[in-house]
């Protein structure tokens, strides 16, 4: 079947939507763009996204990166971030976060240049940047995957979803991977970081994390 496509522009992200895409196809075009491309891509069943993320995109995804790096430091005893590290299912699925974390299973990753999930285990945290492109379409993807928890940021709200024992994921008022952050608290802080320098962002982040695990 030949593939369709559907284009899929703004300001905050340029984006096309493949159908009838089969899976060799996508992991040639993996290996063929190679990993210092711009463009992140995600598959499902058929279905191909290519998204090239703009700078509004990724500024506020380094600001969520810094907030769970404070947290991080505080109350994990360990991590690793992961990045945009593709996940994959071999003939189903695959998907590139904007951000990824392990926690409780960091050991088993670090040293590793490749994940593979048929071995290895999936991230604990994704990070999700909602400017104009949604991520909700990539929530089966990653249930598909076993990824416990999503952080969603559309540049005013931060949403929290919980990955559910039958296969679907529910919002949530708190962190699984940090209780002690919540939704509202998380928006608030990332509102406050939003009109600060990146040095006093930072600072805001460590104050407020250290001041938690008192």
């Amino acid at each position: 079947m030949t593939p369709s496509s559907t284009v899929l522009d703004s300001e905050a992200t340029q984006r096309l939507l493949l159908q009838n895409v089969s899976w060799d196809t996508y992991r040639n075009l993996l290996r063929d763009l190679g990993d210092h491309r711009s463009v992140r891509l995600s598959y499902d069943r058929g279905i191909l996204e290519l998204m090239s993320p703009s700078f509004a995109h990724e500024n506020l995804n380094r600001v969520l990166n810094y907030l769970v790096v404070a947290l991080a430091r505080r109350f994990k005893p360990d991590f690793v971030s992961a990045g945009s590290t593709t996940f994959a299912r071999e003939g189903t699925s695959g998907v590139e976060p904007a951000s990824s974390f392990y926690f409780e299973n960091a050991a088993r990753i670090r040293g590793k240049k490749t994940i593979d999930l048929a071995t290895d285990p999936p991230p604990e945290l994704v990070i999700e940047v909602d400017i104009t492109s949604p991520s909700l379409r990539r929530f089966s993807i990653y249930a598909a995957l076993g990824v416990a928890e999503i952080w969603r940021y559309d540049g005013s709200t931060l949403d929290i979803w919980h990955l559910q024992p039958e296969g679907r994921y529910l919002q949530q008022p708190q962190s699984l991977s940090f209780p002690v952050l919540s939704e509202i608290e998380a928006t608030q802080l990332l509102q406050q970081a939003a009109i600060l320098p990146e040095p006093q962002l930072l600072d805001l982040f460590d104050t407020w994390a250290r001041e938690r695990s008192k």
